[in-house]
């Protein structure tokens, strides 16, 4: 553990700080800090559509990502709806330009489960959507009748099967499993079980198994559904040259680092720390983002900004599974430096979950002597238990920044939980007001 007073700039507590643990999910206090010093709270990141549209037609349109982790099938109607609206009444066929990232879609650690499908276990690529995530929405109908179902993005998915509505009070027993094709074709569902008819639309999120060409089947259907003429190609490739039809921007890096602490998103963190592959020193600007160039430019800035290289284990940006290596005092030079990062202190210290009101804190800090004070980011595995961040002080004065990394945690999480906060609590009264 390490305590350091930000005001009057001294240690408190350093309890094993030099020792090297797997931080889990404070490994994203890096990634958060690291991404909005170096690109800036205002970056975005560009998703476009190129063709060249004649009397109408586009033989082909081209849908590129620039690695932008928030866009969803919302976003993409939007971009369709300017085509429309543009004129646009038939397609020949859809590229996806997948291009900006390297083909290693699986982030580091990440295989470590591989049957997993889960969404927080979500692969990569520059254009994404709906943070490469596939939804299962079941409506029920009538006791007896085949429940209605549909999934998003529209196209990710064919389906096998059915759920049948079953009697009021009857529960959740909706089965849903998932086949990856061969090629990056649509995936496929096998659905069944009932649902009850009283509970209303019930939503499944599982990860996408091979997400490059979703994109480019969502878009296929919502041109489609507007009554544009679609053929069925769907491949990957680059533009032909053709003009930009529409573009759509991110969010500013200063809201999207908000999924990394409030909600712990391994997507958007593994694909933001991929985004600091442009500042790769020497490098040529045509060559692919990747992890391991972003993780070089972590390490670069940890160095240069004096927060303590050396025995850091990076491998990636989330903290997800047995990856990465962090001492408690890196992780609170870290945030001690960000509090005092001109610029960028304001986005990084509100990404923070709070205590007792939001993020991975709504359940922790909402009494005692620390309500209302701690922001932090929380760390869990099966034998890892982690907590980083702040505990503020009134009157505006600096705060206290802290890091405490727990191993050895299996089966025992909610007691090392309230070890945890018991000892925060304990060392912030001896610190004083």
């Amino acid at each position: 553990m390490a305590l350091f007073d930000l005001e009057r700039g001294a240690w408190l507590v350093e309890s094993r700080a030099d020792e090297f643990e797997n931080p889990a999910s404070t490994q994203k206090i890096l990634t958060a800090a690291a991404t909005l010093d170096l690109l800036g709270p205002a970056h975005t990141f560009k998703t476009e559509i190129f063709g060249s549209v004649e009397r109408g037609r586009a033989s082909r349109l081209t849908i590129r990502g620039g690695g932008a982790p928030d866009l969803s099938t919302s976003d993409l109607w939007r971009l369709s709806r300017v085509l429309v609206e543009g004129g646009l009444s038939e397609v020949g066929a859809i590229f996806v330009d997948q291009s900006r990232f390297d083909e290693n879609s699986v982030p580091p650690a990440f295989e470590q489960q591989p049957d997993e499908w889960a969404a927080f276990r979500a692969p990569v690529s520059a254009l994404s959507l709906d943070r490469n995530t596939i939804e299962l929405n079941v409506l029920p109908q009538a006791e007896g009748q085949p429940a209605r179902s549909w999934f998003q993005p529209p196209g990710a998915s064919s389906v096998r099967g059915r759920v049948q509505t079953g009697p009021p009070a009857a529960g959740d027993k909706v089965t849903w499993s998932l086949t990856a094709t061969p090629g990056g074709a649509p995936l496929v569902s096998e659905l069944g079980g009932t649902i009850a008819s009283d509970l209303g639309r019930t939503k499944y999120a599982r990860r996408l198994d091979d997400p490059r060409l979703v994109p480019g089947f969502a878009l296929r259907e919502l041109l489609a559904a507007q009554g544009v003429k679609v053929g069925s190609e769907v491949r990957l490739g680059a533009n032909d040259g053709a003009r930009r039809l529409v573009q759509l921007d991110s969010e500013p890096l200063g809201v999207l680092v908000r999924a990394l602490g409030k909600e712990s998103d391994n997507f958007t963190a593994e694909t933001l720390l991929i985004a600091l592959s442009q500042l790769e020193v020497g490098a040529p600007a045509t060559t692919p983002w990747s992890t391991e160039r972003g993780l070089a430019v972590l390490r670069r800035w940890l160095g240069e900004r004096g927060l303590g290289a050396e025995g850091v284990v990076l491998r990636n940006g989330s903290g997800l599974f047995d990856a990465n290596r962090l001492s408690p005092r890196v992780l609170a030079r870290t945030l001690r430096f960000m509090w005092n990062r001109p610029g960028s202190n304001a986005e990084f210290v509100g990404q923070l979950a709070m205590g007792g009101q939001d993020g991975t804190l709504r359940a922790r800090f909402a009494k005692g002597p620390l309500a209302g004070r701690v922001r932090a980011k929380t760390g869990t595995l099966r034998d890892v238990s982690a907590l980083s961040g702040y505990v503020l002080r009134a009157d505006g004065r600096a705060p206290l920044a802290f890091a405490v990394l727990l191993s050895g945690t299996a089966g025992r999480q909610d007691e090392a939980r309230r070890r945890i906060d018991q000892t925060l609590a304990a060392l912030v009264a001896l610190a004083g007001p």
